[in-house]
């Protein structure tokens, strides 16, 4: 989560947002797992993120983790790109 983005700050592309999220595009099979939890979403047949919807996200299932919530950040079973 440490890479600025240009512009309005759209992410587009898997492998983009797994560098976002993981410092590693490499990661990008994992991003398909989580498109929910992330609140992830198609545009033009790409996989598009806003940064601060990722971050958002993130930070409420960090807060849940530290209150004790059993909320847990996971792939759905259908992960298939």
């Amino acid at each position: 989560m440490k890479q600025q983005t240009k512009g309005p700050g759209l992410l587009r592309g898997a492998r983009r947002i797994a560098r976002y999220v993981f410092d590693d595009e490499n990661e990008y099979r994992k991003i398909y797992g989580l498109r929910e939890a992330l609140g992830l979403f198609p545009l033009n047949g790409m996989l598009c993120g806003l940064p601060a919807t990722i971050d958002e996200r993130l930070a409420q299932y960090q807060r849940d983790a530290a209150q004790g919530e059993s909320t847990q950040l996971t792939a759905t079973q259908d992960a298939a790109p």
